[in-house]
C-alpha cells in the first residue's frame, strides 16, 4: 500500500496560484524516510521542523541563521527527499479565476478553492495509480494547517474522503 503526503503553497501575486503537491511512496519507505528526515533536521544547526516560508524569510526555526547555513540545510533535506524517490503528483488552481468565475455560482460550503483542489489532487493520484497498474489502495494525507483531511483510494479510482 502506498501513502501520499501533500501540502499547499500559494502565491499572493498575479493570478494567486494555489498549488497542492503530494509525494507518494510505499508505507515502508516512509518509515525509513522519517528516520532520515529527523536525522537531517537534528544535524547542527538543528531545527525542529521545516517550513520553506520560514527558511526563505529567516524567521522562527531559522531566526538568526546565515543564508549560507539555511541553504546548506535545505540542500541536505532535498538530498533526503531525492534518496527516497517519491512520486510527485500535483494540482493547482488560479485563485483569481476561481474567485471571479466559480465562487459566485457554487454553494457557500465550497467557497474556498482548496476544496475542489483537494479533489483534483485525488484525481491526479488516481491517474498515477492507473498508469502504474496499481489496484491496491493508497492513503492521501493533506497536511495544510487549516484543512486537514485524508482520503483513501480504492481500486480503479474509487475514493472516500475522511475528515481528520
Amino acid at each position: 500500500m502506498h501513502q501520499a503526503f501533500s501540502d499547499d503553497s500559494m502565491s499572493l501575486d498575479g493570478d494567486k496560484t494555489l498549488l497542492l503537491a503530494a509525494c507518494v511512496q510505499k508505507y515502508s519507505a516512509w518509515a525509513d524516510f522519517s528516520v532520515a528526515w529527523e536525522s537531517a533536521l537534528a544535524l547542527p544547526p538543528s531545527i525542529n521542523y521545516f517550513k520553506m516560508r520560514e527558511a526563505r524569510s529567516l524567521t522562527k526555526e531559522f531566526q538568526g541563521w546565515k543564508p549560507a547555513d539555511r541553504d546548506a540545510k535545505i540542500k541536505l533535506l532535498v538530498r533526503v527527499m531525492v534518496d527516497y524517490h517519491p512520486q510527485l503528483v500535483t494540482a493547482w488552481i488560479s485563485r483569481k479565476e476561481f474567485d471571479e468565475i466559480v465562487k459566485p455560482v457554487i454553494p457557500y460550503m465550497v467557497w474556498h478553492p482548496y476544496i475542489p483542489l483537494f479533489y483534483a489532487l485525488i484525481i491526479s493520484l488516481a491517474e498515477w495509480q492507473h498508469g502504474a497498474g496499481m489496484t491496491i489502495r493508497s492513503h492521501l494525507v493533506c497536511v495544510h494547517e487549516e484543512h486537514r483531511a485524508t482520503a483513501h483510494s480504492g481500486p480503479h479510482g474509487k475514493y472516500a474522503c475522511i475528515p481528520r
